[in-house]
């Protein structure tokens, strides 16, 4: 399934670097409302509050974004300390936290590989819905 493809990916990146703590959460998803079922992914060598980690993140977006609204933009990329990366993709917000930027710095090719995959593995699930709904 997608859901494997993408679980896939994420454990090749936790394997392959350093990286703490992966979270992959589904788009669109509210704070009030089903909040442990819209992670799609949690990986991490200790253990995390998923429900406070979505809080904070949901958090962290809204302020992102009321910085950049007067451009009109929206954030697609957070990096807090060079250890910690906060990513919006089409279908999910990614979250990669490092215990050392130096860490963080040293996986970025694979970060970047991974998130292209997973787009990739996105785009294809929207062109399948797309062809069922035509």
């Amino acid at each position: 399934t997608f859901e494997n493809s993408v679980r896939t990916v994420l454990a090749i990146l936790q394997r392959s670097t350093t990286a703490k703590h992966i979270i992959l959460v589904r788009r669109p998803y509210t704070v009030t409302t089903d909040l442990l079922r819209s992670v799609w992914y949690s990986s991490g060598s200790t253990s995390i509050n998923e429900a406070k980690a979505i809080a904070d993140l949901q958090a962290l977006l809204n302020l992102a974004t009321d910085l950049l609204s007067p451009s009109g933009e929206e954030p697609a990329v957070i990096t807090v300390s060079n250890r910690i990366r906060v990513e919006r993709l089409s279908r999910a917000t990614l979250v990669v936290a490092y215990d050392t930027a130096a860490g963080y710095l040293d996986a970025l090719q694979q970060l970047d590989d991974a998130v292209d995959l997973i787009n990739k593995v996105f785009d294809v699930l929207t062109d399948l819905q797309g062809s069922i709904v035509s």
